[in-house]
């Protein structure tokens, strides 16, 4: 019964939450500047959802922790010390594959995140960028894969709810006592396979997520990132991964060249900025979080091509049956496969989407697609 009581709570929730995700933005915004500063500083941010908004996000996102793990998300006084450590500790080992680095929380499939992805807000901005970059003659965006930059699908993302960082009377166990740590610098694409255009399992050119909250100061476990360094990744990209004895993990490599590692620095954001970046971009979150708990909503978007087609057509299987596809190879589907419980609550199938919505996430194209060639 409490269960039931509880979803019909959050589908209230989250119906509450479309006109604002539809409608709001908090100012214009001059498309030239936030274009300009992608292309020479491979970083931008574009304000689009007011403070509000995100607060309503932010309580629709622990209403899923707290659904999830049975832990009402509390990290404010008057709840004690101890008792915060204890939930952080719990939600981290229930929903983190990562043990908390980044404040990373495996929580992929839900009604509310499908409707955040596929904001027309958000989405329009990602095709203006590609358009500005990838989509045109610019030599230091090299398209690959033969890529539309009009057209594209969703990919399933994670979401980020990092905890503060907790007071420890031992510097020894300080690193231990932390549920949720910084995540250190690195790329998500492996440089030869970005420079020889043979990424694994997809290909994403750009990156972003939507911030909840404020990371307005350095230490509050923000976003940093090395502007501009997509400039000339070619040349410290191989030589990192030259010298790195680790190698790639999947299209995953941390940064170890203490050049690069310098250059990394703080990215003021404010919550309803959409914060985008180039995949060759080195990034990090900040080593502590001397504040509230810092919410973030991954975003991933992919072009139309055909490497991202045959993607989202295994997305599709597993999406249907409430999995999570991470692809052949890595931990992530290694773990996925050895905690199973990414079975999330899945989609219905024959749910009915808003026009566009359902093209975006890939929602029975494939299907179609299967019957068609099957008729053949």
């Amino acid at each position: 019964m409490s269960s039931s009581i509880f979803f019909a709570a959050s589908v209230v929730g989250y119906l509450a939450l479309r006109p604002p995700l539809l409608q709001g933005r908090r100012e214009e915004v001059d498309v030239e500047e936030w274009v300009q500063r992608f292309i020479d500083d491979g970083v931008t941010t574009i304000n689009i959802f007011s403070p509000s908004d995100c607060a309503s996000f932010m309580s629709e996102i622990e209403s899923i922790i707290e659904h999830r793990t049975g832990i009402k998300p509390t990290f404010n006084p008057p709840t004690s010390l101890e008792h915060m450590r204890e939930s952080a500790k719990a939600i981290t080992e229930e929903l983190s594959s990562t043990n908390g680095t980044g404040g990373v929380m495996d929580v992929h499939l839900d009604q509310f995140l499908d409707h955040v992805r596929t904001s027309p807000l958000i989405w329009s901005r990602i095709k203006t960028i590609w358009s500005a970059t990838y989509g045109s003659s610019n030599p230091l965006f090299p398209p690959k894969f033969n890529a539309s930059w009009s057209e594209g699908f969703v990919k399933l993302d994670r979401i980020c709810y990092r905890f503060p960082t907790f007071p420890s009377t031992s510097k020894k166990s300080f690193k231990k006592s932390q549920p949720t740590r910084c995540l250190l610098p690195h790329v998500d694409t492996c440089p030869s396979l970005n420079l020889l255009g043979d990424v694994q399992s997809f290909y994403r050119p750009v990156q972003c997520f939507l911030a909840l909250t404020d990371t307005v100061l350095q230490n509050k476990g923000g976003f940093e990132a090395a502007l501009g360094l997509h400039k000339n990744f070619d040349d410290w990209g191989k030589k990192l991964e030259d010298q790195n004895v680790r190698g790639c993990n999947g299209n995953y490599i941390g940064i170890r060249e203490k050049a690069v590692y310098e250059k990394i620095k703080h990215v003021v954001v404010k919550a309803g900025d959409v914060v985008v970046w180039d995949e060759r971009i080195p990034h990090a979150t900040s080593k502590f979080n001397f504040g509230e708990v810092r919410g973030a909503i991954y975003l991933s978007y992919l072009p139309d091509c055909e490497i991202n087609r045959n993607f989202k057509r295994r997305e599709w299987e597993g999406w249907k049956k409430g999995e999570v596809w991470y692809g052949e190879g890595g931990g992530d589907g290694v773990w996925a496969e050895r905690k199973g419980w990414v079975k999330e609550g899945g989609r219905r199938p024959e749910r009915k989407w808003k026009v566009g919505v359902e093209e975006l996430l890939g929602v029975g194209v494939f299907d179609k697609q299967n019957s068609d060639e099957d008729a053949r």
